[in-house]
């Protein structure tokens, strides 16, 4: 005799450019199939999505389990980060010297027309967020931005 597997519901998030994920599920699905779960999504709930989420990112969480997101970082976290990047920066200012000093400069990760649609770590105009100069490569996922800053403060 053959033992029946139980069935869970599933929810479905979508995950944002951003790395971050949606606060509420887009959907909600029973499933428990031997398959894995990412699996059955992609094969059996997904293609019924239309065209333009289907090139979504989701992440599938059952839904008896925790459905807590990340917790943002408290504000003195956010402080000691900046501070850290702002070094990054700096130490570029200084190591190029190409930037005007009449300028008052700011700098973060952008994503514009200059750093052809990817994201990049870029010293901009205060006033204006105007790109003046890059300080990274360019990169396809918010989240390889965040590690390349991530080991350029680990080398300071």
């Amino acid at each position: 005799m053959r033992k029946k597997r139980k069935s869970y519901n599933w929810n479905v998030y979508k995950v944002f450019k951003s790395g971050k994920r949606a606060k509420n599920p887009l959907m909600t699905f029973d499933y428990g199939g031997s398959t894995p779960i990412e699996e059955f999504f992609e094969k059996k709930i997904k293609i019924d999505l239309s065209e333009k989420l289907r090139k979504s990112k989701y992440i599938v969480i059952r839904s008896d389990l925790v459905q807590d997101r990340k917790e943002d970082p408290s504000v003195e976290e956010k402080r000691v980060l900046a501070r850290k990047r702002h070094r990054v920066f700096s130490k570029y200012i200084k190591d190029t010297r190409k930037l005007n000093k009449d300028i008052n400069i700011s700098g973060g990760l952008i994503l514009c027309s200059e750093s052809k649609w990817k994201w990049q770590w870029a010293v901009t105009e205060l006033a204006t967020n105007r790109y003046l100069s890059g300080v990274s490569p360019k990169f396809k996922s918010y989240d390889r931005a965040e590690e390349w800053m991530d080991k350029e403060i680990k080398k300071l």
